[in-house]
C-alpha cells in the first residue's frame, strides 16, 4: 500500500516482486469498508522503479487525484473522473519534484501534498491539486534535513494539521520531535 485518503488506499499490485526486471505491475484504488476496486489506467512511470505517490480529494473539482513523481523527476497526475494520466512539468527551477529518502510518502493537507525534499534542506515541498502549483513551507526552526541512517524525517498530517517530525538516534539515546503548523496561512507558525 503506497497512501490512502479518506478510507480509500492505493496499492500496487505486482507478479515478480522478488524480480522486478520482469515484474508487471498495476494499480489499485480500493475501499476496504465496501470490499471494492477499481484498476488504474497505466502510467508511463515503470512501476518497477523507485517512485512515490499521493492520493487526495479536489474539492474544487469534485474529483480524487493521485499524484505520481519518481526519481528522474518524471511527474504525473491522474483525476479519476478522467481517466488518464497527464504529464506535470510547471515545477519552479530549483525545487525537486523528487521525495525525499524517508519513509512515509507525504502527507495531503488543505488541498495540496506535501513531502520533504532531499535538494531543499530548509523547506517542504506543496503542490496544490486544484491548480497544479508547486509551493515551498519553511521548515520549523531546528530542524534539520540530515538524511542519514540515524535520522528519520518525515510529513504527516493531525487532525487536518500538516506536522513535520524528526527522530534522531545517537548513543543509543531516541530523540522524537514534532512540529505542527497550527495555522496553515501563517507559514512560519510552527509549535
Amino acid at each position: 500500500m503506497y497512501c490512502s485518503y479518506n478510507g480509500l488506499a492505493l496499492i500496487e499490485l505486482c507478479d515478480y516482486p522478488q524480480y522486478p526486471q520482469y515484474a508487471r505491475a498495476i494499480l489499485l484504488l480500493w475501499n476496504p469498508s465496501t470490499r471494492e476496486s477499481i484498476v488504474l489506467p497505466r502510467t508511463e512511470f515503470s512501476l518497477t522503479k523507485d517512485y512515490s505517490c499521493g492520493l487526495g480529494y479536489d474539492s474544487t473539482s469534485d474529483n480524487y487525484k493521485i499524484l505520481m513523481i519518481d526519481d528522474a523527476a518524471h511527474c504525473e497526475i491522474l483525476a479519476l473522473k478522467s481517466g488518464s494520466w497527464r504529464k506535470i512539468d510547471k515545477r519552479p527551477s530549483g525545487v525537486s519534484p523528487v521525495l525525499s529518502d524517508t519513509e512515509d510518502s507525504g502527507a495531503f493537507v488543505h488541498g495540496a501534498f506535501h513531502w520533504l525534499d532531499s535538494l531543499l534542506k530548509n523547506s517542504l515541498i506543496s503542490f496544490r491539486i486544484s491548480n497544479e502549483v508547486y509551493g515551498e513551507i519553511p521548515l520549523p526552526e531546528g530542524m534539520s534535513l540530515v538524511f542519514n541512517v540515524n535520522c528519520i524525517n518525515g510529513v504527516s498530517a493531525l487532525e487536518g494539521m500538516l506536522c513535520v517530525y524528526s527522530t534522531h538516534i545517537r548513543r543509543g539515546i531516541h530523540t522524537f520531535k514534532l512540529w505542527i503548523l497550527k495555522d496553515y496561512d501563517v507559514k512560519e507558525c510552527w509549535n
